[in-house]
């Protein structure tokens, strides 16, 4: 049985969440709270398993209350909230910021659809470890700030995949960028279609790169540039350099599709790119991964035991599509140190792996699974 606190400022929305959660029998509501004020204690008093969260409260609004659980008594925290949770503001994402693992926006019961990617949702974060924020932990040493860099780059691009939990990662490798970063960067983060523009706003406030949204006109990327998928949209590369949205099928269930994405990296950039998989639950990417790996390409991992969800790191660890695995902030300062020393080289560039062998010892070459086949 899992085990959920539900706080909310509203009675019937407490009601609504209680009748659509408990539906199957296998969750239940052990408490609930009706301000952030009373959030904390049942938590302690309850240990439950999730925690439903809305944003909108009088007194400790849903952020506040998400910062002093995870500065107090962590637990995975499922923002499920309505009222400002629109596609262009960046609540939610603020959220994931602070500690909660995903968001949605609250069940209508005249939605079966909601209801049911609710009560999924709450299973799949459900166990899910977390840790206890401290400043410790949220601030990076000294040692691992980045430094600034020349402006010519040492590979032609970065390809990144990010699933539940995966925000913040993708927040922490992107602000920890300077200015003068000398690839793009393309993302591919799964969440609902509707937030996919609050997403592009949320990472342009952290980065002082461009951030663009990839429609179905080719697009001439350039570095220092930040690619998204446009609304429910893959993101394909037909060539070096140009990039395109297209609306073809989902692709084992998901479009966008990180591995639609990262296998088209690996036939148009081959060796000359980097591929990233940070938290996640299922396999979206692992297999575009591989590929990408298999041309000679540096792939990494978000290290599991740091990602807000490891799931999906360790298995691209286990199957071999990650070379290494990394903390997030980690990941950025290896993009970072790479570039530079291959920008200071006059001769023939080292290998990508070479470059960063020093961070971290690899992990060994493993076989990497098959394809399935054409996109």
């Amino acid at each position: 049985m899992i085990r959920v606190v539900t706080v909310d400022d509203s009675s019937l929305s407490r009601m609504i969440l209680k009748k659509v959660l408990e539906a199957d029998g296998d969750i239940e509501i052990v408490g609930t709270a009706s301000n952030g004020f009373e959030a904390v204690p049942r938590i302690q008093e309850h240990k439950p398993d999730v925690v439903t969260m809305d944003i909108d409260m009088p007194g400790p609004n849903g952020l506040e209350t998400i910062e002093r659980i995870m500065h107090t008594c962590p637990v995975p925290i499922l923002v499920v909230t309505g009222e400002r949770l629109g596609p262009e503001t960046d609540l939610g994402f603020r959220a994931v910021q602070l500690g909660a693992l995903d968001f949605m926006s609250k069940p209508s019961i005249a939605d079966e659809g909601s209801m049911v990617r609710l009560r999924a949702q709450v299973r799949a974060l459900a166990g899910t470890p977390v840790f206890l924020h401290t400043e410790d932990r949220e601030s990076p040493s000294k040692a691992e700030r980045v430094p600034s860099l020349p402006d010519a780059p040492p590979f032609s691009i970065v390809a990144i995949a990010s699933g539940t939990g995966g925000p913040k990662s993708v927040a922490t490798i992107l602000s920890s960028l300077p200015p003068n970063f000398g690839a793009p960067i393309v993302i591919v983060q799964q969440v609902p279609d509707r937030f996919s523009n609050a997403f592009a706003k949320y990472l342009q406030s952290l980065t002082p790169l461009k951030v663009t949204t990839v429609d179905a006109m080719p697009h001439d990327c350039v570095p220092g540039e930040v690619l998204l998928p446009g609304s429910d949209a893959h993101v394909y590369f037909p060539r070096r350099g140009v990039v395109v949205g297209i609306h073809g099928d989902p692709y084992a269930g998901q479009r966008p599709s990180s591995t639609v994405l990262l296998r088209s990296i690996a036939e148009t950039y081959g060796a000359d790119s980097v591929g990233i998989l940070l938290s996640g639950t299922g396999d979206d990417g692992i297999e575009g991964l591989a590929a990408m790996r298999s041309t000679g390409a540096l792939t990494l991992a978000e290290s599991p035991s740091s990602a807000a969800i490891g799931d999906a790191p360790a298995a691209a660890v286990k199957c071999g599509a990650a070379s290494r695995a990394l903390p997030a902030q980690m990941i950025a300062n290896c993009l970072v140190s790479a570039m530079a020393a291959m920008n200071s080289k006059t001769t023939a560039p080292p290998s990508h792996d070479a470059s960063i062998a020093s961070v971290i010892d690899p992990i060994p070459t493993m076989a990497a699974p098959r394809g399935r086949g054409g996109l």
